[in-house]
């Protein structure tokens, strides 16, 4: 007779359940707790891993570098942000302090591109005009092809002093 059989819908896990997974469950926001029904926490774990392992490249360090420059945020070895002064005021600056601690090797101020040697570090300033008061300004530095975070930050803040 199939009226006597009880089927369940959900399989709970018992609450006495202890160990690492039961203490990762309780801390799940309840958003969470939905999809590690049934043995699933395991995958969510892993998905979780996988992608910090792969943004913990792309860290951010977010500074603040002036009221003109806004805030600027460390990535990938570059000093990157936005900046509420005009396209123009961003390039004579950017241009002034290359020109100020090292060399200026190339400028296309069409193509938005300053590059520039500062302490035998190639020195790339990277502008893109947002609108008509906003640009994107990226300061890289490299050396034998490796990232100089800090002397990219220090352009980048020389710059935004400028505004």
């Amino acid at each position: 007779m199939i009226a006597n059989r009880i089927v369940p819908s959900v399989v709970r896990r018992p609450s006495s359940v202890v160990g690492p997974l039961s203490t990762v469950h309780s801390q799940l926001p309840q958003a969470a707790r939905c999809c590690t029904r049934g043995g699933s926490l395991e995958l969510v774990l892993i998905l979780l891993s996988c992608i910090a392992l792969t943004t913990s490249g792309c860290a951010l360090a977010l500074v603040g570098a002036g009221a003109a420059a806004g805030t600027y945020a460390m990535v990938q070895g570059s000093a990157e942000g936005f900046s509420d002064a005009k396209y123009d005021r961003i390039w004579k600056a950017a241009k002034a302090v290359l020109e100020e601690k090292g060399t200026l090797t190339s400028d296309d101020e069409a193509g938005g591109v300053l590059k520039g040697k500062v302490a035998d570090t190639d020195v790339t300033v990277e502008l893109v005009k947002i609108t008509e008061a906003s640009t994107k300004m990226r300061v890289t530095a490299r050396k034998n092809l490796l990232p100089r975070e800090k002397l990219a930050e220090e352009v980048y803040t020389a710059i935004a002093k400028k505004l």
